[in-house]
């Protein structure tokens, strides 16, 4: 899952700076660290893979456990029976369908940001009606804290929607990852916690791409 933040507002982010590593003899304070700063902070996070039931049971949890303000998207009716279907509460849940709120000024925003390479206005009215660039849209334009997205699309495709959309930082030309694994019992790391950096996007890195990341 890729969690693609606004670059234009450091703000937006500082709820994911966990300080110190205190993450004891399992490392599950570390992640009952980042739910409380995510709690203490809320934010609003758009998941644009509703048609995916994890996301959908993962909003829910969201909203009931108060660590931040989720954001479907996708066919109301159809996020909505999918989600009674399964049992799963998102009365307090948004859902935006992209379809009916894509406006006019949207179209030209991302057709201006592509027209370089070529687009048309037509395949950008097409286009920024798909969910993953919508949401990255939504951040953008401030409607959105966030995207987190990968459950049902590929990393490139979750990548290049945030860099269509919102692009690199400002001195930012490598884009990279990073996971965090948790080490039951283990002597290393930061009390058994490791980051690993990148194995999901340059996972073979030059010299100047390593110093980057």
């Amino acid at each position: 899952m890729f969690f693609c933040p606004n670059p234009f507002d450091k703000t937006r982010v500082s709820w994911y700076s966990v300080g110190p590593l205190k993450t004891g003899k399992y490392g599950m304070n570390l992640i009952e660290e980042i739910r409380n700063k995510a709690k203490s902070n809320r934010k609003r996070i758009v998941l644009p893979e509703s048609q995916d039931l994890r996301v959908i049971q993962a909003a829910s949890i969201l909203e009931k456990e108060k660590i931040a303000d989720p954001i479907l998207l996708g066919k109301r009716e159809n996020v909505i029976k999918t989600a009674k279907h399964a049992g799963i509460n998102i009365e307090n849940v948004k859902v935006i369908d992209p379809e009916q709120k894509v406006t006019d000024e949207d179209i030209e925003l991302f057709y201006n940001l592509r027209k370089h390479k070529g687009i048309s206005k037509e395949d950008a009215c097409t286009h920024i009606k798909q969910p993953l660039l919508y949401a990255n849209l939504m951040v953008r334009k401030g409607m959105a804290d966030g995207s987190v997205a990968g459950a049902v699309n590929t990393t490139a495709n979750t990548l290049r929607a945030a860099i269509w959309l919102i692009g690199l930082a400002k001195g930012i030309k490598v884009v990279s990852s990073c996971f965090v694994m948790i080490v039951p019992d283990c002597v290393y790391g930061e009390h058994g916690v490791f980051v690993y950096a990148d194995a999901g996007i340059v996972p073979d890195p030059t010299s100047k791409e390593l110093a980057s990341i």
